[in-house]
């Protein structure tokens, strides 16, 4: 019996050691396999961030070959240059082209980064340069003049090193004369890759330390680096391995390995890369990361996994561990669950003694407060602290640092700037703990508190505003000036008065405030709204005109002036109060005596780039009065306003004898809620679009301006410096080529960045107007679009259909919004080899009206469908027209809020149709 029970005993040891053991080998197999699986993961999405990386480099490499060639055609392609070109091969002696031709390669070299042009023959030989002279032309020139002579077209050359100098070039030939009675003649430039090919290249747009790009072309049987490297000084053209390194990957782009490799690179480090072809050229492109960075961490997972599988095995001997763990796992769900019912966020942060930090726990409420999930933060708190807005992040460390310091509550209202939410306000408590490696752990909550802050800036805002404007009005010696003109006067019934006697004197006339804000306005003349206004520079001369009418007017004066745009402008005086608050204003007219010179109108048309013809009809629809007629209308209105200013006058002094009645403070709370209201819904998108964006835009546009203004100054002093000759020609260069060429890229970057706000801000804004649906007659809404538009439309030669249309139920607004954007686009890429015709045509279906807008226009590619909606998406038929990308969104945008929608089909005819769906207006007519 004994020796029967040892026997069982020690075959139930036996079969739970196998249960043990092959448990073990199983998790233990399981580890490793996951640790596998860990790198092949990160290798896989290390390789798909190269991959994207060499596309977009190769996009950007083509665009920059691209931009060069054309560059050579715009110069050729000048009226000027083609007149030299013709001269000199009439008579290769022609100095007076020769030196004109030259000044306008000089010029042309010096704005597009050239470092020097020529003409050449079709033996190669230059007839002359300018921007200094080759010591030796490149092998390859007369090969690319070859082909240039076959295609036509610009050739690039490759790069090329002489000896003696610092930096590769490449030269760029196009046919400037072919077939010419004397012989053909080539175009040839030189450009520098170190100006901007190196940059583009160099510049990594993605996470990766190491990351590096190379280009490398074929020498013989040898590799060469062909751009400046990151670990080897002045490799560019002189750094060379042999084509049959089996492990470097830059050779194995050029043996024909397209895609992602392991090797060493040019120091023998192991790497992952990107390598393929560069399409139309000899040369290969590699993207590289060490692939030390690319397995970054999985060493630490290792661990990781080997003290889990350890943890499991020793879970496997304890049932009362797994009890446990099952209590635990139970009290983890039921925080969990409390937790999320707390407004805001419950959290851990901990802070270690080497300056790390992580939330190990965060509820669900992180994703509100921060816009990120507790599992992004639970590793590191860096993505937390950069939702954290600019002028609070010194503030905020400040007080982590001291609570930690001291162990004192953590108690702090804050800022923080999130992309969807955009500006909101958070308070936190918290309190710390000292850990026993030094650290610090809070326990806490954050809430929001947006609404209080809003409500109560709101509050002090309009509570400052209504105290002003009251001062102003009930104060005995409140300022009257302080007062907005539109809050004095009845801005509608002025309106229709000055309309009326537009009708009956046909002449312009206009109430502008103390600031030349225009309240009222009638009878505009096309010459203003179409010419002067448009134009910056005309237009400054109406600003100027205006201020210059306006300045210092004595009470009951009339002060007359003509201004530069030629046109007379007579004002006088608004006085409210002995306060001086506007100006009357008559102008856009002539006196019979003033001087009508066509020929200077003719002058100043081309001067400003405006239509001649249209502009010279426009001036000719001048008005034109006698200065007595004049007279007596301006004293009219200076009665009016004499009128007008006594019983606006008289208002205020009403107002303020009721000063402290009931009445006014009952106005006082009705305003701070309307101003509360309004300020509410706009002040967070409005703050950070205008204030934190646009203000350092701005900042950067006005001083890059204004260093390009002192440019003149610092050559001129370079010029009297009397440096030597080399230091002079390269502070020369800098000054004349490389600075303005830097500043020309920061302004247009900020010019786009700008275009992108005022983009964002229409966006926004069409979100938050009040639809107001009702039945529309779309016949005649179209219709009236349609005139508005008419001058495009005639100028474009097109012609706009528009059948018998149904009825729809919509906000008015928003819907002509919507069908002016289609036509807009419809004109502005139109077909330029026939007509534009445009039908619109329109039927009721299933309780929808359906309206379709057809043109036969280019069409739109089939790669641009899905993509076509998109904000800020161009397709590719936009090529470079201007637009800001948001007005097909927008249509949608429109469409979705009228209850409707919006697509797109082929046109069978050619061109696109753009069906808009809305509710239909059938049985709404009588409502």
């Amino acid at each position: 019996m004994g020796n029967s029970t040892l026997a069982d005993l020690s075959g139930l040891k036996r079969r739970l050691a196998a249960v043990f053991f092959a448990v073990a080998i199983v998790l233990i197999a399981s580890g490793v396999v996951a640790h596998r699986q860990h790198q092949a993961s990160l290798r896989a999405e290390a390789a798909k961030m190269l991959l994207s990386i060499e596309q977009i480099k190769l996009e950007q490499l083509q665009l920059w070959r691209e931009d060069r060639a054309n560059s050579a055609l715009s110069l050729l392609d000048g009226h000027k240059i083609a007149g030299y070109l013709r001269a000199l091969t009439a008579d290769p002696s022609d100095k007076k082209a020769a030196d004109g031709l030259r000044a306008r390669l000089r010029t042309f070299i010096e704005r597009n980064g050239y470092q020097f042009a020529a003409m050449a023959g079709l033996d190669g030989k230059l007839l002359f340069s300018t921007g200094g002279k080759p010591e030796k032309m490149c092998p390859g020139v007369t090969s690319l003049i070859a082909k240039a002579k076959a295609s036509g077209l610009p050739q690039l050359g490759d790069f090329y090193l002489h000896p003696g100098e610092t930096t590769p070039h490449i030269d760029i030939v196009a046919p400037a004369v072919r077939a010419a009675p004397v012989r053909d003649l080539y175009l040839l430039l030189r450009l520098d890759p170190a100006n901007f090919l190196y940059p583009l290249l160099q510049a990594w747009s993605a996470k990766g330390a190491t990351g590096e790009i190379l280009l490398v072309g074929r020498d013989g049987d040898e590799l060469v680096f062909l751009n400046d490297l990151r670990h080897v000084k002045d490799a560019a053209m002189r750094l060379r391995r042999p084509l049959t390194a089996e492990a470097l990957p830059a050779a194995m782009g050029l043996r024909g390995k397209n895609g992602v490799v392991e090797g060493l690179d040019y120091r023998g480090v192991p790497v992952l890369a990107a390598v393929g072809p560069v399409p139309g050229t000899n040369w290969a492109m590699v993207t590289k990361l060490d692939r030390d960075e690319v397995m970054k961490g999985t060493g630490t997972l290792a661990v990781l996994l080997a003290l889990l599988v350890l943890s499991l095995l020793v879970a496997i001997g304890s049932v009362a561990f797994v009890l446990f763990r099952g209590q635990v796992e139970k009290a983890e769900e039921m925080l969990a669950r409390l937790t999320d019912q707390v407004p805001g966020v419950v959290y851990q942060y901990r802070l270690y003694p080497d300056g790390r930090s992580c939330f190990p726990y965060a509820s669900s409420g992180m994703e509100m407060i921060y816009e990120v999930t507790p599992e992004e933060v639970r590793e590191d708190a860096t993505p937390v602290f950069g939702r954290l807005h600019p002028d609070d992040l010194k503030s905020t460390g400040e007080a982590i640092a001291a609570s930690g310091r001291d162990l004192s509550i953590f108690h702090l209202e804050f800022r923080v700037v999130l992309p969807k939410q955009g500006l909101r306000w958070r308070l936190c408590d918290a309190r710390p703990e000292r850990l026993p490696d030094g650290g610090t752990l809070w326990h806490g909550i954050i809430t929001d508190i947006t609404d209080r802050k809003l409500a109560e800036e709101a509050l002090r805002k309009s509570e400052n505003a209504v105290r002003n404007k009251l001062n102003a009005i009930m104060s005995p010696e409140g300022d009257i000036g302080s007062i907005p003109l539109e809050d004095i006067f009845d801005i509608p019934a002025l309106q229709r008065m000055m309309d009326d006697m537009y009708q009956l004197t046909r002449i312009t006339s206009a109430i502008l405030d103390i600031n030349g804000k225009v309240l009222v306005a009638s009878g505009w003349q096309d010459i203003c709204t179409k010419f002067h206004r448009v134009n910056p520079e005309t237009c400054r001369h109406c600003l100027e005109s205006d201020t210059i009418l306006s300045r210092d007017i004595p009470p009951g004066e009339v002060r007359s002036y003509f201004c530069k745009n030629n046109m007379r402008d007579v004002a006088t005086p608004l006085i409210v109060g002995g306060a001086h608050v506007g100006n009357f204003f008559l102008g856009q007219f002539l006196y019979e005596d003033d001087p009508r010179d066509i020929e200077k109108v003719r002058e100043q048309a081309r001067r400003y780039g405006f239509d001649e013809e249209e502009y010279l009809a426009a001036y000719d629809r001048i008005p034109v009065f006698s200065r007595r007629n004049v007279e007596v209308l301006i004293s009219f209105y200076r009665q009016v306003s004499e009128l007008i200013s006594t019983l606006s006058y008289g208002k205020i002094k009403l107002a303020r004898a009721l000063a402290q009645s009931r009445q006014a403070e009952l106005e006082k709370e009705n305003l701070n809620k309307a101003l509360a209201a309004k300020n509410k819904e706009m002040e967070n998108f409005l703050y950070i679009t205008t204030h934190d964006l646009r203000s350092p835009l701005v900042n950067i546009q006005g001083f890059s301006q204004n260093i390009q203004r002192d440019l003149a100054e610092i050559r001129a002093a370079l010029a009297e410096a009397g440096l030597p000759e080399a230091r002079k020609e390269r502070t020369q260069k800098l000054s004349e080529e490389k600075v303005p060429e830097a500043l020309g890229f920061v302004l247009e970057s900020s010019a786009k960045m700008d275009m992108l706000l005022s983009a964002l801000l229409k966006v926004s804004r069409l979100g938050r107007q009040e639809l107001k649906p009702e039945p529309l007659e779309m016949g005649a809404m179209l219709a009236r679009l349609v005139d508005t538009m008419i001058f495009q439309v005639r100028e474009a030669g097109a012609e706009i259909k528009i059948g018998p249309l149904p009825l729809c139920r919509a906000d008015a607004a928003s819907v002509s919004q919507l069908f002016s954007n289609l036509l807009d686009n419809a004109v502005k890429y139109r077909d330029p080899a026939r007509k534009l015709v445009v039908e619109i045509s329109g039927e009721t279906r299933g309780g929808r009206a359906v309206y379709r807008v057809a043109d036969n226009g280019p069409g739109i590619a089939a790669a641009d469908l899905e993509r076509l909606w998109d904000v800020f998406y161009k397709p590719a038929r936009a090529g470079k027209k201007s637009g800001e990308g948001i007005g097909l969104p927008m249509c949608r945008r429109i469409a979705e809020r009228n209850s409707g929608g919006i697509r797109v089909e082929a046109n069978p005819g050619g061109g696109s149709v753009f069906v808009v769906e809305l509710p239909s207006a059938q049985g709404t007519e009588g409502t």
